[in-house]
């Protein structure tokens, strides 16, 4: 018994040392000084504008790339993003495109120097139908 219970001490205490040494990743919290990246959203799509997912900042992966709203502390980074395919799926009617889209993207990098209080909007270019050429967006929102 008395073993059982030095393994759940030692068990818990283990796991509490890694909670206490776990970072947040490259995001900032509301309280700290940070920029705010915002996602394309359906009311900014136009023919060539679509939203992206953001899968990678600074080489480390994004727990939710779905999320349409960051902080990132101030500073350069290397933004990893992914044309959102369901979200492109939804105008390619909308714009008479009857082309297919590709089964999957892969991930292209945007390097980003954000400064503290100001607002980035991401996405993605895809001109003439042509997926395969798709450039990641990045602009500053200017209020």
């Amino acid at each position: 018994m008395k073993a059982f219970q030095l393994l759940a001490a030692l068990g818990i205490t283990l796991l509490l040392s890694a909670c206490a040494s776990f970072s947040a990743g490259p995001f900032a919290d509301s309280d700290e000084p940070h920029a705010t990246l915002e996602a394309v959203i359906n009311a900014d799509v136009t023919d060539s504008l679509f939203p992206a997912l953001l899968v990678k900042v600074d080489g480390k992966g994004v727990a939710s790339p779905q999320r349409r709203t960051y902080l990132l502390p101030p500073g350069e980074h290397v933004l990893s993003l992914e044309p959102d395919r369901e979200a492109i799926q939804q105008f390619e009617n909308n714009y008479g495109r009857n082309y297919q889209l590709p089964r999957i993207f892969f991930e292209r990098n945007i390097r980003i120097n954000v400064e503290e209080g100001k607002r980035y909007k991401f996405g993605v270019t895809i001109k003439r139908y042509n997926y395969a050429d798709w450039q990641p967006y990045l602009q500053e929102i200017k209020d």
